[in-house]
C-alpha cells in the first residue's frame, strides 16, 4: 500500500494467523449419538401428562420442535 502512495499504519496490515498463533478451522460432520436412555421415560411422562389434561376437559398444544442434525457420513 506504502508502495502506491497510500498512509497506512503498522497496526492496520494483519498479521499472518500463524504468527498469532492462531490456526484454520473447518465444519466438521459428526455423527450423533445413540438417543438418550432417558428418552422414552421422558415421552411417557408428557403422554401420561397430556392424557390427564385432556380426561379434565382442558386443551394440549402440541408444539413440534426439532433438533439440528447432519445427515450422512
Amino acid at each position: 500500500m506504502r508502495a502506491i502512495g497510500h498512509k497506512i499504519s503498522p497496526g492496520s496490515i494483519p498479521k499472518p494467523p500463524d504468527l498469532l498463533k492462531y490456526g484454520r478451522q473447518a465444519n466438521r460432520k459428526t455423527l450423533e449419538g445413540s438417543h438418550d436412555p432417558d428418552r422414552t421415560a421422558q415421552f411417557e411422562q408428557v403422554s401420561t401428562a397430556v392424557l390427564a389434561t385432556r380426561v379434565a376437559g382442558q386443551a394440549v398444544i402440541s408444539i413440534d420442535t426439532k433438533k439440528k442434525e447432519l445427515i450422512g457420513a
